[in-house]
Parts: C-alpha cells; sequence; structure tokens
C-alpha cells in the first residue's frame, strides 16, 4: 500500500471538509443576519425612506436619553469636538459655549461611531443604522463564538438569533444603545472560560494575548459590562490559583484586568484632565449608582425572553 498516497488523500478530504464547513458557516450567518434585520426592521416599522429619518423612540420620558444622545452625536458629527478630546461646542451656550467636559463619557468609540454614521447619512438615519448594527453584531458574534467551541451550526444560529433580539436590547434602544451594544459580550465566556480552566492563561503565550485584547476591547465599551468582565476574570483566576497552588493565573488575571482599566482610562482621560484643572463644578467626582440598581437592570437570563421596560 502506498502510504503516502494516503496521507495525502486525507489531507485534501480534511481540507475539503474544512472548506465545505466555511462556507456553511458564512451561508448560515448570511441567513441569521437577513432574519435579524427583517425582525429588527418589523419591530421599528422601518420599511421606506421616509420611515428612516424619523428615530424609534423620541418623546417618551423614559426614552429623554436619546435627546442628550443626540445632541453630542449632532456635534461630533459637525466637527465641534473628536472623540478622546475636549468636547465644546461654540454653537450653543451662548453669550459663550457650550462646556460638556465634566461629565463622563466612557465609549468615546462608540460615540465617534455614532457620529460617524450621523456625518454620512444624516442624524436619525445614521442612529437607526447603529441600532440596527447593534442587534447584528451581537448575533454574529455570538454565532462566531458558538461554532468556536463546536457548538453545531443549528444550535449556534438559534443561539445567536436569540442573543441578537433579545428584548432587553430593543427595551435600551435607542436611549442606551451604549447598553444596547453588547456584541462583545459572547467574548467574555471565552476568556472566562480560559482563565478559570486548567492550566489557565500562559503568560506570553497566544491566548494571552487575545485575552489582552478582549480586557482592552471592554474597557472601551459600557463600563458596566466592563466591570462584571473584570470581576469574572478576577474570581475564575482566584478558583485556578486555589486549584493549582500558583500565583501565575493571577498574574495574568492582573495583566487582563489592567488592559480593560487602561482602555477605560482613555475613554474618560479628557473628563480627568479637565476635572483637574477646572474642578467639578459643582458636580460628583465619579458618577455613582446604588447597589440595589444592579439588582433592578442587571442583565438577567429572563431578559432574553421578556422585556425589562
Amino acid at each position: 500500500m502506498d502510504l503516502s498516497r494516503t496521507r495525502g488523500s486525507t489531507g485534501k478530504e480534511d481540507q475539503l471538509t474544512a472548506s465545505r464547513s466555511r462556507v456553511a458557516d458564512a451561508f448560515s450567518l448570511g441567513v441569521l443576519l437577513i432574519m435579524a434585520s427583517l425582525a429588527w426592521h418589523a419591530a421599528n416599522g422601518k420599511w421606506t425612506t421616509d420611515s428612516w429619518k424619523l428615530p424609534t423612540r423620541y418623546l417618551e420620558p423614559e426614552y429623554s436619553d436619546f435627546i442628550g444622545t443626540c445632541g453630542s452625536t449632532k456635534a461630533m458629527a459637525t466637527g465641534h469636538f473628536l472623540p478622546y478630546g475636549m468636547k465644546t461646542v461654540s454653537d450653543l451656550g451662548a453669550p459663550g459655549t457650550a462646556d460638556w467636559n465634566r461629565s463622563p463619557t466612557p465609549e468615546e468609540a462608540l460615540s465617534a461611531f455614532e457620529g460617524g454614521f450621523a456625518w454620512l447619512f444624516g442624524l436619525f438615519t445614521g442612529f437607526n443604522l447603529v441600532a440596527l448594527l447593534g442587534h447584528l453584531a451581537a448575533a454574529a458574534m455570538f454565532y462566531a463564538v458558538a461554532r468556536s467551541e463546536n457548538c453545531t451550526t443549528v444550535w449556534a444560529g438559534v443561539a445567536a438569533l436569540t442573543f441578537g433580539l433579545a428584548p432587553y436590547l430593543f427595551a435600551e434602544s435607542p436611549h442606551h444603545i451604549n447598553c444596547q451594544y453588547v456584541w462583545h459580550i459572547p467574548l467574555f465566556l471565552v476568556v472566562w472560560k480560559w482563565v478559570a480552566a486548567e492550566p489557565g492563561i500562559e503568560i506570553g503565550s497566544q491566548r494571552f494575548w487575545q485575552a489582552i485584547g478582549i480586557g482592552f476591547l471592554a474597557g472601551l465599551q459600557n463600563p458596566y459590562y466592563t466591570f462584571i468582565f473584570c470581576q469574572l476574570v478576577l474570581l475564575g483566576a482566584m478558583v485556578a490559583a486555589w486549584r493549582s497552588r500558583s500565583r501565575a493565573a493571577l498574574l495574568a488575571a492582573g495583566a487582563i484586568i489592567g488592559a480593560a482599566a487602561f482602555a477605560f482610562l482613555l475613554g474618560n482621560l479628557d473628563t480627568l484632565t479637565y476635572r483637574m484643572l477646572h474642578g467639578a463644578g459643582g458636580q460628583p467626582v465619579v458618577a455613582q449608582r446604588e447597589y440595589r440598581w444592579m439588582d433592578i437592570y442587571g442583565f438577567k437570563l429572563v431578559d432574553l425572553f421578556i422585556p425589562s421596560i
């Protein structure tokens, strides 16, 4: 028997199987995104060009934060300030200038994303696109993570569609677009698994740098999600350190949390610098939330099926 020919045939078969799997994943993901997009259009009635020029919510009192978000998005779209820079608007605050530097804005990257879409498509049309992309990105990332964990195509698709169209996301949009953007949360599951499972994350390994990148990405997003990411990274590392009687897991966790903290600091550097130079102006140094609100507004499993508001 010609073993080399057998091995070569097996290799070609493996490549063909992998190629077919990638094609199937691409097709499944495409169908998934089309379904999620159609569901979003139906939920918000966005079937015509004119309807896209109107926000999904606006005047209801519980959605009043949307007005402030639109103001900052419009100011960024018109070039009054850039992300990660000082925020002043010469068109407002007559006879002076509107000064928005005292309020922390940790999601600077998302704000820049919103401003870019508003500049390209107009304020409300751009904002609607950002809201839709939030759902699509959440579904796509969940699907990718589920498939990377050897979940079947069907179940990965069902779970991704459930996550991307979660009532929680609709309840937070558009007034809390920063909370609606949960696309990066599925990546947390991967890092938590790496940290807690033996032998943990080896410093300098590929997984280590990937976890550092995910930590940095988390720090650029909504701090609510960043904090839970850091807490469970630390908790998982503590369990791993206790099992192995080694501090290596804690050192890796510290580096991951440090990456998230660095990104968070970048998003608030403008506010911190301004307050050091000019004072807080009567506002608290840190925006505070009472602990009970974590239980009231926390993202729970039931929120995947029943909207919180």
